[in-house]
């Protein structure tokens, strides 16, 4: 049968052990061409690419030489069958000349329906696979507006408590302040159920809505406040990206002194506080204030988890999250039981996440894609702390009476 082909030739700023790593590691392709990624890049080896639009694409890999080139079989959801994509890579003098060719078999017209959407998805990804690993910025993340929300978890069980007729949505834990939620009236514990008319069953479903969106448009907003059904039309705000030092010592550094910060702030909270008052429970199923220290200290856990998988290239993954488990948070609190114990681990766990940080590896540092990543989600300011430190002051007000 005869082939028509879809044929890329571009330069990309990379050395080709680069480019090669993007096309083979899982980590790697998220942060350029899909939203999750499973592959094993060996002749026969699995590749599953998954977008949050709902696009999808399985198949193998049939040849790889290393840093050179490979091909794979390509089957996306909606394409008439089976299609073959190869690359190929030749060393210039500052970077890599990429020539990728998405073959599609010429069967009479049933490839025509879907071929524009496959070659302006490879010349948007490959244009963004440039600036990733040139720069580390992912184009699909820094052009896309935002809500300014931050989420917390929401299950059948918080449903409940909030009186919220729903179980699938997103659960505002707070606002970032002066953006479009903020502006719009929303508050924390208001439960998204739609944005711009489609369904939010989970986080993973902003980016999808936001694609193709600019900061300054409006969308319509439903949500949950309790059992009232409610909407609201929000303005989407540009994102705000901050400088990402260039070296892991002057990351660590930044990191130290929003760490720095938080220690202050929990030192001004609990300064005074007895362990009774801090075990004391302002009402049936909320956290004490212990409590919330060992919700902390296991969310400090899961960033370095993080920090140490995007290192190794390998990163946990999970089709969802299922919200925070209470019984680790009842074990962090045993193993740490009076209100010093568990300061102290918070501020040890601070300490530990930048060292870690200053000690990232240079093999890392030059994937600089991951390095970015892990740079802009550690200099961010603790928003999550202060949600909580408002929860442990309302938590010892009623202990107090």
């Amino acid at each position: 049968m005869a082939e028509k082909n879809i044929k890329f030739e571009t330069y990309i700023p990379a050395r080709p052990e680069q480019v090669f790593y993007a096309f083979t590691n899982a980590s790697a392709l998220r942060e350029w061409l899909c939203d999750l990624a499973t592959v094993d890049p060996r002749p026969g080896g699995r590749m599953y690419l998954y977008w949050n639009s709902g696009y999808y694409s399985c198949g193998e890999y049939t040849t790889l030489e290393a840093n050179r080139g490979a091909t794979l079989i390509w089957c996306g959801r909606g394409d008439p069958g089976r299609s073959q994509v190869s690359i190929a890579l030749e060393p210039q003098e500052t970077g890599t000349r990429l020539v990728l060719e998405h073959h599609l078999p010429d069967d009479g017209g049933e490839w025509e329906k879907v071929i524009s959407e496959i070659d302006k998805g490879w010349q948007d990804s490959l244009e963004n696979l440039a600036c990733v690993l040139e720069t580390g910025k992912d184009l699909r993340y820094i052009n896309r507006p935002m809500l300014g929300i931050f989420l917390s978890d929401f299950n059948a069980e918080v449903a409940e408590k909030l009186g919220v007729p729903a179980t699938k949505g997103m659960r505002i834990d707070s606002l970032a302040e002066g953006l479009g939620a903020q502006a719009a009236g929303l508050q924390s514990n208001d439960v998204i159920v739609r944005i711009a008319g489609q369904e939010m069953a989970n986080f993973f479903a902003i980016p999808s809505i936001m694609a193709g969106r600019r900061a300054g448009e409006r969308i319509q907003v439903e949500f949950y406040r309790g059992a009232e059904l409610m909407s609201v039309s929000m303005e989407l705000s540009r994102r705000q990206i901050p400088e990402i030092p260039s070296t892991p010592q002057a990351l660590a550094q930044a990191v130290q002194k929003i760490r720095a910060g938080c220690v202050a702030l929990l030192d001004e909270t609990f300064a005074g506080v007895s362990d009774a008052e801090a075990e004391f429970h302002p009402a049936e199923g909320e956290w004490n204030a212990k409590e919330i220290l060992a919700h902390l200290i296991e969310g400090e856990r899961y960033t370095q988890f993080d920090i140490s998988d995007r290192i190794t290239g390998f990163e946990r993954w999970a089709d969802d999250w299922t919200g925070n488990l209470d019984v680790q948070v009842q074990a962090t609190v045993a193993a740490y039981p009076s209100l010093v114990d568990l300061l102290d681990e918070l501020k040890r766990a601070y300490q530990e996440t930048v060292a870690l940080l200053a000690r990232l590896p240079q093999r890392f540092i030059e994937r600089h894609g991951s390095y970015w990543q892990v740079a802009f989600n550690n200099i961010q300011e603790d928003t999550h702390l202060d949600g909580h430190i408002e929860q442990i002051n309302a938590a010892i007000k009623a202990a107090r009476g």
